[in-house]
């Protein structure tokens, strides 16, 4: 009796692990590589949130990726884009507004934005995975774009970059001392 017990137990354990798997993955299916025309148009950001292997960042050296935090990005159909930074200051008698332009391409996954917004004024790619969910079949509802960049898309930015820059010596170091980083940032509209 006790064994038939134990036998039932440990199937119900399994059925339940499998049905929570499952039910996982279902979700995790909800995002799709998205088509070029369908990320057109403007996204307002939230986040970004960071997750990191190995020892904890220091907000000093969170603050080395200020620059891929984002209020709005507005993507365009002749591949061109323009991200509004979350920092802007508003007071009673000024507004800055920080503004990177630049070129935008998704490839497969795999979104790169190309700006000369930088004292050098060379091209300076940042890698995103992209991924988009659709409220319902109704094309009017709540649209989500998951973009995130890892350790190994931000070594390859860093990779393309001059490497006698400081900052960039800085990250590379930060970067290689974990065995996981990325940054995710989330769009609707």
């Amino acid at each position: 009796m006790k064994g038939n017990v134990l036998v039932y137990s440990t199937i119900i354990k399994l059925c339940t692990g499998v049905f929570l798997l499952l039910d996982g993955c279902r979700r995790e299916e909800e995002y799709r590589t998205p088509r070029p025309f369908e990320i057109v148009g403007s996204w307002t950001a939230s986040g970004p949130s960071y997750e990191s292997g190995g020892l904890p960042p220091t907000s000093a050296q969170l603050a080395n990726f200020k620059g891929l935090e984002a209020g709005t990005y507005t993507f365009h159909a002749d591949q061109t884009y323009s991200k509004r930074s979350t920092d802007s200051v508003v007071s009673a008698n000024t507004i800055l507004v920080k503004l990177e332009k630049g070129n935008y391409r998704l490839s497969g996954d795999t979104l790169i934005l190309t700006t000369t917004n930088n004292p050098r004024q060379t091209p300076l790619n940042t890698y995103y995975n992209c991924y988009l969910k659709t409220g319902n079949d109704d094309p009017l509802s709540l649209q989500t774009l998951r973009i995130r960049t890892t350790k190994e898309l931000l070594l390859k930015s860093l990779d393309e970059q001059v490497q006698a820059d400081p900052l960039v010596q800085q990250n590379r170091a930060f970067l290689n001392a974990r065995d996981m980083f990325k940054i995710n940032q989330t769009l609707q509209r």
